[in-house]
């Protein structure tokens, strides 16, 4: 699992497992969690989409690295 889409009638949450061990150099995780982090999207404008990629990118590595196995 890359990351999990919550909708909301606020907005979207765009969920990342391990998103602990994720960098996040521009702090869009949110969460307290002990392996889970998200994204909070309330408004097309609430996101940086080149941090965004970033992070999907470096998401969908891990994921690739931990079915690897």
């Amino acid at each position: 699992m890359v990351c999990t889409l919550i909708p909301s009638q606020k907005g979207l949450k765009l969920g990342f497992y391990k998103g602990t061990d994720l960098s996040d150099p521009e702090n869009l995780l949110k969460g307290n969690g002990k392996l889970s982090r998200y994204v909070d999207i309330k408004a097309e404008y609430d996101i940086n989409p080149v941090a965004l990629a970033a992070l999907l990118k470096e998401a969908f590595n891990a994921y690739k690295i931990r079915n690897d196995k």
